[in-house]
């Protein structure tokens, strides 16, 4: 778990870096049981499309969201004025401190 958990940070931050004018807020809780690790990436570019599997960036990108739904459920919260894109590893279930999805 620990190798797919450091693969959606990398691709949550980066995504928020290309295509959300760069991380404002990283958050990341762990639960114990059942073993979950949920990563929350905010951005502040709320209505900014999340495209899986094509890039505005050129043919060979496009594969971050790809990448995580084969490890991870994930989704998108959007605000006003920011945007938190969520990732779960481990089984699917409430991360104690971690804001409830929509």
């Amino acid at each position: 778990m620990g190798i797919d958990a450091e693969l959606v940070v990398t691709e949550l931050v980066a995504n928020a870096h290309d295509h959300g004018g760069g991380a404002d807020t990283v958050r990341i809780y762990v639960h114990r049981r059942p073993v979950q690790v949920r990563v929350e990436v905010d951005d502040g570019l709320p209505q900014a499309p999340l495209t899986v599997g094509r890039s505005r960036l050129g043919g060979f990108r496009g594969r971050g969201l790809v990448i995580i739904e084969s490890v991870a459920s994930w989704g998108v919260v959007r605000r006003v004025r920011n945007k938190t894109v969520w990732a779960t590893v481990g089984p699917v279930a409430q991360v104690s401190g971690a804001p409830q999805s929509p």
